[in-house]
């Protein structure tokens, strides 16, 4: 009994501290609608940015608001992901905390990039999550 109880709480503290691990669109689960807040309606001169949250324990329990120049888009889950509307050319692409408690969701939280969203709607953006360093925000080609 104390073994099993010794060997699940080494499992739980080696995972602990794991970083998140990118996720396919194709195996992401689409975002609820109830959690998409801006861009997702089509419009003239409007092209197609696929955002992906990694999958994984670290920062599991927190949502993660994602921002298209400044502007809070949708807030995503581990494992989720969302087609937006954006308009092509460069942008500040950025993610942060939200909600409250333990997730915080301050502007000091927020990590910022540039990017370029090319018009032929395939420009895709991975968030990802690993301790010590905090939130990433990269183009991906997962």
């Amino acid at each position: 009994m104390i073994r099993n109880t010794l060997i699940a709480v080494w499992i739980l503290a080696a995972t602990a501290g794991c970083a998140t691990k990118p996720v396919s669109q194709a195996d992401a689960r689409p975002v609820p609608s109830e959690r998409i807040f801006a861009l997702h309606h089509v419009s003239e001169g409007t092209t197609k940015l696929v955002v992906i949250r990694d999958k994984g324990m670290s920062g599991v329990a927190c949502a993660m608001g994602f921002y298209f120049n400044g502007q809070l888009a949708v807030e995503l889950r581990a494992g989720e992901y969302i087609e937006l509307n954006v308009p092509a050319g460069d942008a500040i692409v950025g993610a942060a905390p939200v909600g409250g408690g333990l997730c915080g969701s301050t502007d000091a939280q927020r990590r910022e990039t540039p990017m370029l969203v090319t018009p032929d709607g395939r420009t895709k953006v991975r968030i990802s999550f690993a301790p010590g360093a905090g939130i990433h925000v990269a183009p991906t080609a997962f």
